[in-house]
């Protein structure tokens, strides 16, 4: 199913079995970007999808959106791990996510371990 909002991205609805790829042990989603780029690819705009609809079926539910860039200058990178963070908050809030279910972070290039341009989200409950 493909659907569109009204200044939103075309995406496609996840029937409820597609979200077993998302194990209900597992807390956190990876969402990459590429590097020096804060748009969403279309592979991680159905990541998004699954996301919004464990969200909807969780009224409970929490997220922690970490952002990472890979930006040499510190300030560059934690401005770029801050737009992709808000970006992907914008998507989730255009599709019924409560902003007050949200945290941003945005480490920029403090990335610890995984890729280096990416968003963790974090399932808080």
């Amino acid at each position: 199913l493909v659907f569109k909002k009204e200044n939103s991205i075309v995406s496609k609805a996840v029937p409820i079995k597609k979200l077993k790829k998302i194990k209900s042990n597992s807390n956190k989603i990876l969402i990459s970007f590429k590097p020096e780029d804060k748009e969403l690819q279309e592979k991680e705009i159905l990541k998004l999808n699954k996301i919004v609809r464990i969200m909807s079926l969780n009224k409970n539910q929490r997220l922690e959106l970490t952002a990472y860039s890979s930006e040499d200058s510190a300030s560059k990178a934690r401005r770029m791990s801050l737009m992709r963070a808000l970006s992907i908050r914008s998507f989730l809030i255009k599709r019924g996510i409560g902003s007050n279910k949200l945290n941003v972070k945005a480490l920029g290039n403090n990335t610890g371990m995984g890729p280096v341009d990416r968003v963790d989200i974090i399932l808080l409950n």
